[in-house]
């Protein structure tokens, strides 16, 4: 549709096979990626279930061939961020996952299976954060996570930030700001906190670890010790 005038564009039309159930496109609006259960792009071959195309002409890139996204399986793709030249996925499929591709070629850099299915994906500077259904004991690629995971997008080592999610679902959604992420499903709680619907996270790169306390004092008295210092900047 012409985003002015909301005029129907007839001579885009590119096809695939089955669903779509996610998009996104680059910043310089030069490439979009469409992801579902589709396994052929207009009678194309297999070339899983994510494809790369121009978005002024429709025309696909079949250099861009989608590495498997869960568990050696080019799994349906329910989600997905885009930041340089890294795509995240959110996979369905058997339990669901959580893969980096490369932007440019779709080679799998990593990628993590989980309990549910991944249906948020979020990708931020040095982080990759993954929500979805999933939850327990060795929910996330062997360790218990409820709802959502951090990975590091370079590594693809999973941190530690490990929230607590309530409900069975959990996550359906999920976005971001400059410096945070947010999250949405059916949940009514985080942690300790009533959170009915939608929550946010501060992104774990803009959380900073202050300056140790300065000028610690410490005065003796009748059994008590009397501490005092300075707040750190």
């Amino acid at each position: 549709l012409d985003p002015q005038t909301g005029a129907f564009d007839a001579a885009w039309a590119p096809v695939v096979s089955a669903r779509v159930r996610s998009m996104v496109t680059s910043g310089d609006g030069a490439s979009a990626y469409i992801g579902g259960d589709f396994t052929t792009i207009d009678g194309k071959g297999s070339l899983g279930r994510i494809g790369k195309l121009d978005p002024a002409t429709g025309v696909w890139d079949l250099g861009f061939v989608s590495g498997p996204t869960n568990q050696g399986v080019r799994s349906p793709a329910l989600a997905m961020s885009l930041e340089g030249n890294h795509l995240l996925v959110g996979a369905g499929g058997s339990g669901g996952g959580c893969a980096l591709l490369d932007a440019t070629t779709g080679t799998t850099q990593w990628s993590k299976h989980a309990t549910g299915d991944v249906t948020g994906a979020v990708l931020k500077g040095n982080f990759s954060y993954c929500g979805g259904h999933f939850g327990g004991a060795a929910s996330f690629e062997g360790l218990d996570r409820n709802k959502i995971a951090s990975v590091v997008t370079a590594t693809g080592a999973i941190t530690t930030f490990a929230p607590n999610i309530n409900s069975a679902l959990g996550i359906f959604s999920m976005g971001e700001t400059p410096d945070a992420v947010f999250v949405g499903g059916d949940f009514t709680r985080i942690g300790s906190s009533a959170q009915q619907g939608i929550g946010m996270f501060r992104d774990l790169d803009a959380l900073t670890v202050p300056a140790a306390p300065g000028n610690l004092t410490a005065i003796a008295g009748d059994h008590q010790v009397v501490l005092s210092w300075d707040v750190p900047d």
